[in-house]
């Protein structure tokens, strides 16, 4: 496998992650609709993304941002491996970038949700050196999420 990690920078970049996001639909309420909203915020450069490709095609992503009501918190708002090139550590190297990326940045903490009832999503997160944080219906009423969280170490200074 050929594969690069790279930032998605301009317009057509942007585009190729959001439309390899929307092949893997979840079930989320909104969830069309918040796709619309993270390609113009990734757009705009408020939400950053990686992606990864294997011979010119994108096979992960993630995307972050900001965390919105606590500027030391970097938010994942999706992670994503194609079923194909799961296992391989590419899901691992995403969430090793974006902990760089939160170190220069001086973030103190990454955080992620997802559905309590995604295990997989979980147990990766965990294995990544997250913990839990709290369980609680940030969605819907009907559904409860588990919100993981990271301390980012800080950068040795040289």
């Amino acid at each position: 496998m050929n594969k690069e990690i790279k930032t998605a920078k301009n317009k057509k970049e942007i585009e190729s992650v959001c439309n390899y996001v929307k092949q893997f639909p979840v079930n989320y309420p909104n969830y069309d609709k918040w796709l619309k909203k993270a390609e113009f915020e990734l757009k705009t450069g408020y939400k950053k993304a990686f992606y990864v490709t294997d011979l010119n095609n994108i096979i992960a992503s993630i995307v972050f941002q900001p965390h919105k009501q606590d500027k030391k918190v970097l938010e994942i708002k999706n992670i994503r491996v194609s079923p194909n090139k799961q296992g391989k550590n590419i899901g691992e190297q995403l969430c090793e970038n974006t902990e760089e990326l939160a170190k220069q940045n001086k973030f103190q903490i990454i955080q992620v949700d997802t559905r309590q009832t995604n295990t997989q999503t979980i147990e990766f997160f965990l294995k990544q050196g997250f913990k839990i944080k709290k369980i609680t219906a940030l969605y819907s009423k009907k559904d409860k999420d588990v919100i993981l969280t990271k301390k980012v170490e800080k950068s040795e200074n040289k």
